[in-house]
């Protein structure tokens, strides 16, 4: 079996619109956040459909780039933290966004972040999320090539 060049063209639109809207939203506009929203909710209904008609996406189906996109889709899907930790255990993704994935699972759980890759707004101000062992975290940032967090 080869690339689905169907399935990696969806994906890569659906990325497409879910980047070009967030890009935009930096601005603040409170109307591209309730956009960012709706397309997130119409993406999460697109990816269940694509996993139940096709199965998990793979770099052998897709390709790695898109593999990657189909990464950041998932990432953003905050509201369906039990499809993000099934695409976190089928699907092969780096060991970077893999990380980055457990730590937004944690962080949808209430629960702290292992390789400390989440930030959350404070009053407008960027602040790191929870880590569960800030002695570790550097060791495991390490193991999946981040760079290290505290010095």
């Amino acid at each position: 079996m080869g690339i689905n060049e169907q399935l990696v063209s969806l994906i890569k639109d659906m990325t497409r619109v879910d980047q070009d809207l967030r890009l935009k939203a930096k601005d603040g506009q409170e109307l591209l956040n309730h956009l960012i929203y709706l397309v997130d909710t119409s993406h999460n209904y697109r990816i269940h459909k694509l996993i139940n008609d096709t199965g998990y996406p793979s770099t052998s189906l897709v390709g790695s780039e898109t593999m990657k996109d189909f990464w950041l889709l998932i990432q953003h899907q905050d509201y369906d933290p039990s499809l993000q930790q099934a695409c976190l255990e089928n699907c092969d993704f780096g060991p970077k966004e893999k990380a980055f994935l457990t730590d937004r699972i944690c962080m949808n759980n209430n629960l702290p972040q292992l390789y400390g890759t989440q930030y959350k707004l404070i009053d407008g101000v960027r602040s790191l999320y929870d880590i569960k062992d800030l002695a570790k975290v550097n060791t495991l940032r390490e193991s999946v090539g981040l760079p290290p967090l505290i010095k």
